[in-house]
């Protein structure tokens, strides 16, 4: 995640990839539906939130307004455990609670209005923040959103992709950054490939932004070694961004 204002680095989002021991990847696409209705979606988010300690701590200590993004799923929001869960896994550890930003999908809605609220509201207990992913796309509304009491709305790649040069004005990606404004949330665009997009939006007041412009998808290592190339805070273009990412990709692959 890009600060379109400075060039710095705002943060991540942590992804999850099936590696074969012959190399191959598969998609997540392929697993994660069946991972969440199987309930196997639980425990893959505990390891993965083990592996962003493990991973990312000693980046994080360095970096305090560094913030990194875990996608939950419905089933999160049945209970209070995975705020325990959290409790856990980065009390006391170089991970401070306001460094993590939880991802709601909206295109599966919340069942349990109650215990869902319950969690969110452990999760802005501890100082962590909670984010609106994919907007646009689902169910969501101005209501729903303000009941909910979320922090960051990230809008679709699908309302970002139709920016180009000669683009003057989209009217649901411009209603949809008014609407969070009228929410009093952050808003993250996703899905941001080119300088037009990211002028565009910039324009419009959006500060945070992620895609393939600035980054492909990193392994941790190659993160790192990003964030160190910053320097922690650092302004680059966004073409020197790209081009260094994809360097450290390179030779992480290698």
């Amino acid at each position: 995640v890009i600060n379109l204002r400075t060039g710095a680095l705002a943060g991540c989002e942590v992804l999850v990839r099936w590696e074969k021991k012959n190399g191959d990847i598969v998609p997540p696409g392929a697993f994660v539906d069946y991972a969440e209705v199987t309930g196997l979606a639980i425990p893959m988010t505990i390891s993965l939130m083990q592996q962003v300690r493990a991973d990312l701590g000693e980046l994080c200590a360095r970096m305090p307004d560094l913030k990194i993004s875990i996608n939950l799923f419905e089933g999160h929001f049945r209970n209070a455990n995975v705020v325990d869960d959290v409790q856990a896994i980065f009390g006391g550890s170089s991970v401070s609670y306001r460094q993590l930003v939880f991802e709601i999908t909206e295109r599966h809605p919340l069942e349990r209005q109650v215990e869902a609220d319950a969690v969110i509201a452990g999760l802005h207990a501890l100082g962590a923040r909670v984010a609106m992913d994919d907007t646009g796309t689902g169910h969501s509304n101005l209501a729903y959103l303000q009941t909910l009491g979320i922090d960051i709305i990230k809008i679709d790649r699908v309302f970002v992709s139709p920016i180009t040069a000669e683009t003057q004005q989209l009217p649901i990606l411009d209603g949809l950054i008014t609407m969070a404004r009228e929410l009093g949330t952050e808003i993250v665009a996703e899905g941001v490939e080119t300088e037009a997009q990211a002028r565009y939006l910039r324009g419009r007041g959006v500060v945070m932004a992620q895609g393939y412009l600035f980054a492909p998808a990193l392994k941790a290592a190659a993160f790192r070694e990003l964030a160190d190339a910053l320097g922690g805070g650092a302004e680059l273009a966004a073409t020197d961004l790209a081009e260094a990412a994809a360097a450290m990709a390179t030779r992480a692959a290698a």
